[in-house]
């Protein structure tokens, strides 16, 4: 009878810390999961923006007179 108790008790903890440890696995794997998706965002928003940059020609009237040159200068 003693054995049986023991064994009931037992599983009981068992399932109790296998639950525990189960919660915190899915909230760790809902964490990792934001982590990579705002991780994500944040590589596409700084690529997009650096894209622009490079694409962007900057424009500069031709120098026709020497009053250009002078202005330039």
């Amino acid at each position: 009878m003693a054995s049986s108790s023991y064994g009931i008790l037992f599983q009981e903890y068992h399932l109790k810390v296998y639950h525990g440890i189960h919660d915190r696995v899915q909230v760790v794997k809902m964490l990792r999961i934001l982590w990579v998706f705002c991780s994500f965002l944040l590589i596409i928003a700084f690529s997009s923006n650096l894209k622009a940059v490079f694409v962007v020609r900057s424009y500069e009237d031709p120098i026709d007179t020497v009053q250009n040159i002078k202005d330039r200068f």
